[in-house]
């Protein structure tokens, strides 16, 4: 029998460690291609302030003070390994970041976009050296100015908002919109939206029973969509008067998947719901994610593909 391999993974949010691993991950556990798909920019920038000899910052919410070379590499390397991004610099500069948000925010979008490039070239060399091709795609989370650097490029293709075949008898759909969230980012909508925009997505597809539908919004419903319930202040209920989790996944999601019944879906978005679940014919997976953990989670899919693309069997791997 002949099998394809695919090793899908999401949410890293930034974190250097992470990234790291996933890129190794291809090769570990001998797949055809690693798809990274949604929300892989992290969540802001740690200025590091020089003072006189050496350097402080503030991280964790504690005021961190580096006083030799080293001490300051080992913290970068932290901080990039739990998916914020570094920047050196003095009082002064930091002063003018905070009287002018603008600024402060097209720096971070500049050192956004040097990670992502770094990223896409190393994944890159690995598709050369490795034979491995990666798909690698935008969330929620991630600012538009990521997409002129997702540019498709050997070994390396941005499959979002199209079909695309990562085997001749295996095609992928793939949106990374969501459903609207708490924190109001860049590209999500309301379901009525996302559900036109996906059934629009689908016309693509020449038939849906043979392809993955890599959707960053996990379905509506399931154990894949269940997050705290908050308050109004982002602060997570106490269970006290109501329940303190909910399901937050896309109805659009969850109805597109019933009309259409994929070969598979795969999710992420929901970090703390790795698993699967099934809809109708069609099993549901959430790889979950614990980037600022350094630790990688991913889902791997195989396929049976002697004749009409089957699905055979998945592991959910962390390490």
């Amino acid at each position: 029998m002949t099998f394809w391999k695919g090793y899908f993974t999401g949410d890293l949010h930034g974190s250097e460690q992470t990234f790291g691993k996933a890129l190794k991950a291809g090769k570990f556990y001998g797949v055809n291609a690693v798809v990274m798909a949604g929300d892989l920019v992290g969540k802001g920038m740690v200025p590091i302030v020089k003072t006189g000899s050496g350097y402080t910052c503030e991280f964790g919410g504690e005021q961190r003070s580096m006083e030799t070379e080293a001490e300051l590499k080992h913290m970068i390397e932290m901080i990039d390994n739990t998916g914020f991004y570094t920047y050196l610099t003095d009082r002064e500069e930091v002063a003018a970041l905070h009287a002018d948000p603008v600024r402060s925010e097209k720096l971070v979008d500049e050192l956004i976009v040097r990670r992502l490039r770094s990223w896409m070239d190393r994944m890159e060399e690995s598709a050369q050296r490795d034979n491995i091709t990666y798909y690698v795609s935008p969330g929620n989370d991630d600012p538009f100015a990521v997409d002129a650097v997702m540019g498709s490029r050997p070994g390396v293709i941005n499959p979002e908002d199209r079909c695309v075949p990562v085997h001749e008898k295996i095609d992928m759909l793939t949106c990374g919109w969501t459903n609207p969230t708490p924190w109001d980012t860049p590209r999500e909508m309301p379901d009525d939206q996302l559900l036109v925009k996906l059934d629009g997505l689908v016309r693509q597809v020449p038939d849906p029973q043979k392809c993955i539908f890599s959707f960053h919004a996990p379905p509506f419903g399931t154990k894949l969509d269940v997050a705290p319930n908050l308050t109004k202040d982002l602060r997570m209920m106490s269970g006290l008067g109501g329940s303190p989790f909910q399901n937050v996944g896309s109805r659009a999601v969850r109805t597109i998947i019933e009309k259409y019944q994929p070969l598979v879906g795969v999710h992420g978005h929901v970090h703390e719901c790795a698993g699967k679940d099934k809809i109708g014919n069609t099993l549901v997976f959430n790889h979950g994610s614990e980037y600022a953990q350094g630790v990688l989670r991913g889902v791997i899919l195989i396929f049976n593909v002697d004749q009409r693309a089957r699905y055979v069997n998945y592991q959910s791997v962390s390490g």
